[in-house]
Formats: C-alpha cells, sequence, structure tokens
C-alpha cells in the first residue's frame, strides 16, 4: 500500500476543507430564501411537473414567459408553495365556475 505525502494529504485536506465551505455558503443561502417564504413550503421542478402534470420542457416555458417565479440553486429549479397555488387558481380552466373556490377549499398536501 502507497503512503501519501504530508503535502499531498495536506492539499487534499484543504480542498475537502473549501468544498464544505462552499456548501455550507449554498446552504445558508437555502436557509435565508425559505426565511424570506414566510415558512412558505419550497418545491422542486419534478414536483412541480408531477402536480401539474405536465414535462420539464412545459415548466422551462412557463419559466421563460416569466408565468411563475423560482429560484435557482445548484442548478435546481425551486419554486414557493404558495406561487404554485396562485399559479394553479389563475390559469386552472373552469369547467363549473367553481374551480378556485374547490382549490381552496381543498386540503393541500404538504410537500416540504
Amino acid at each position: 500500500m502507497e503512503q501519501l505525502s504530508k503535502e499531498y494529504f495536506d492539499e487534499w485536506m484543504a480542498r475537502i476543507s473549501e468544498h464544505q465551505e462552499q456548501m455550507m455558503g449554498e446552504l445558508q443561502q437555502l436557509k435565508g430564501q425559505v426565511a424570506e417564504a414566510n415558512d412558505d413550503g419550497i418545491i422542486d421542478d419534478a414536483d412541480f411537473c408531477q402536480i401539474l402534470n405536465i414535462s420539464a420542457r412545459t415548466s422551462q416555458r412557463y419559466r421563460t414567459e416569466g408565468l411563475i417565479s423560482y429560484s435557482v440553486l445548484r442548478q435546481r429549479v425551486y419554486y414557493k408553495e404558495s406561487d404554485v397555488w396562485a399559479f394553479i387558481r389563475k390559469n386552472k380552466k373552469d369547467k363549473g365556475g367553481k374551480v378556485a373556490e374547490k382549490i381552496d377549499q381543498a386540503k393541500r398536501p404538504s410537500w416540504k
């Protein structure tokens, strides 16, 4: 078994430490976004697509057209739960005049 030199070991430990600090910074950023959302739940893009039964390309089009606000962290897209519900209420095709009312009355699942 090959022994590692002290310099090589120290270099790798520095890289690991740097990566850990970067991840902690990103975690603090995410915590700030959650606090900013006033305890609002956060939904990722995969859940958003599943909730609306749409493709990832369709969700990308919604974001590009500015139809729903979002945040990106580590190349992943997140939405505030309240924004998703507002988007559903605004864009749901009303087939009986009471879709928004039914959504408001429905027990909303927690995607946290």
